[in-house]
């Protein structure tokens, strides 16, 4: 089918907003950013920060953290390939992949875990070496499950985990299309799609069953879905219905609050971070400040929403955290260029990664009620010991001639840039 022009533009938007977020990963030391504390008081003492690295690893990338600090995640190898992680609320590291995992010569991901439920099972997604994909479960004694939606064509992912057990992804079917999939303790599986979708992407469940997601219709607009344990599913839009954004996922707490982002206009060239409570009621989030965008990663039983944002001149990425009463604060780990939370647990612990003149880092991120300061907009380049402001639209014209990287990550000869490269040396 035929798409017209704003809808191509809108897609690869979407694709741009994400290949920023993969431009922190592979030019992170290189992006300056200001050191800020400023916090929204919690428990009245000092915030903290805690990083910690994969022994040998070249990137450590944090993705959900439970209610008892335990945090999951994947990291990069000395040969660039991907396997999953366990960090415990001691700090004792343990790193895994499921049996029958890698196809080092086919691609670089062995495993990417991407959720952990409060008795510790760990939810994630791993690449066996005919290069098929395959849903898992860890247990905290080390034994793993393997799940496989019915019908799947070699390609199934798992994404979240709830306290029942209950798990939710996606697959790939007949004909190519992406399914929807919860999969109960028992071991059955139900499979979903909203009406009208040709690639429906369940992000996470919350301890009632309660489903979030988006999927893409057949003109390759975005928009987002609840799905409710009986089965209901209700579908929602931005503003400008069509560009809710699919990366980073929504996410889903406790009472049913959804949170996330989508594009301000059609050629997204505005990012917004959202909520949309039990009722429908759709709320935008944005950052203070002068930012090209705000992403919402986290929320949690609270109301507490963490994410990151980019500044309007794409000098910097900083991460955030939005109290339910509205109050905005922001923060970096020390030393950081680029700090980009990934999820809050219900105690109001962050977690994420960040990237210093070396690689990137997980870190573990308790607010505090003394972590405020009065200015958090002063330039990098007032602080002292950080670099001068780069534009980070250079790193991803060199990432694209290198890789011709789309924002969905993978490489094809049609992958194009929006924008012109900010100079010729912008893509050596």
């Amino acid at each position: 089918m035929n798409m017209t022009p704003t809808k191509k533009v809108a897609v690869n938007r979407q694709q741009l907003w994400k290949s920023v977020a993969a431009i922190f990963l592979a030019y992170g030391s290189q992006l300056p950013g200001q050191l800020a504390y400023s916090q929204t008081p919690s428990d009245g003492k000092v915030g903290t920060f805690t990083t910690f690295d994969i022994p040998g690893s070249t990137g450590t990338i944090p993705t959900a953290i439970n209610s008892a600090g335990s945090i999951t995640g994947y990291y990069f190898d000395a040969s660039d390939l991907i396997h999953s992680f366990l960090r415990t609320p001691d700090g004792t590291i343990i790193t895994f992949d499921p049996p029958g995992s890698c196809a080092p010569s086919l691609t670089n991901v062995c495993s990417i875990s991407t959720d952990i439920n409060p008795a510790g099972v760990v939810a994630g997604t791993y690449v066996d070496p005919s290069r098929n994909g395959h849903g898992f479960l860890r247990d905290p004694d080390g034994a793993f499950t393997i799940v496989d939606a019915p019908g799947a064509n070699n390609a199934t992912d798992a994404k979240g985990i709830n306290p029942t057990g209950t798990v939710i992804g996606g697959y790939f079917g007949p004909g190519f299309l992406y399914h929807g999939y919860l999969r109960h303790a028992n071991r059955i599986f139900t499979t979903f799609d909203p009406p009208g979708s040709t690639y429906t992407q369940a992000d996470r469940i919350n301890p009632a069953g309660v489903i979030t997601g988006t999927y893409q219709d057949v003109d390759g607009l975005f928009h987002g879905f609840v799905r409710y344990p009986d089965g209901k599913i209700e579908t929602y839009d931005a503003p400008l219905p069509g560009f809710i954004l699919n990366s980073p996922a929504t996410t889903i707490n406790t009472e049913g609050v959804v949170a996330g982002s989508y594009c301000g206009d059609a050629s997204c060239n505005s990012v917004h971070g959202f909520i949309r409570g039990r009722d429908g009621k759709f709320t935008s989030i944005d950052a203070p400040g002068s930012n090209y965008g705000t992403s919402a990663a986290g929320i949690n039983a609270a109301g507490t929403i963490t994410g990151y944002y980019i500044l309007a001149d794409f000098s910097a990425t900083h991460g955030f955290f939005r109290t339910r009463d509205g109050r905005f604060s922001t923060f970096d780990s020390p030393g950081s260029f680029a700090t980009v939370p990934a999820a809050i647990s219900n105690g109001g612990v962050i977690t994420g990664w960040y990237s210093d003149t070396t690689s990137c880092h997980g870190f573990v991120h308790s607010p505090g009620a003394s972590d405020f300061v009065a200015d958090a907009s002063a330039s990098p380049s007032d602080k002292a010991g950080v670099p001068n402001r780069v534009d980070i639209r250079a790193r991803l014209c060199r990432l694209h001639l290198v890789t011709k990287m789309t924002g969905q990550g993978t490489p094809t000869t049609n992958a194009k840039l929006l924008f012109k490269c900010p100079s010729p040396s912008a893509a050596e």
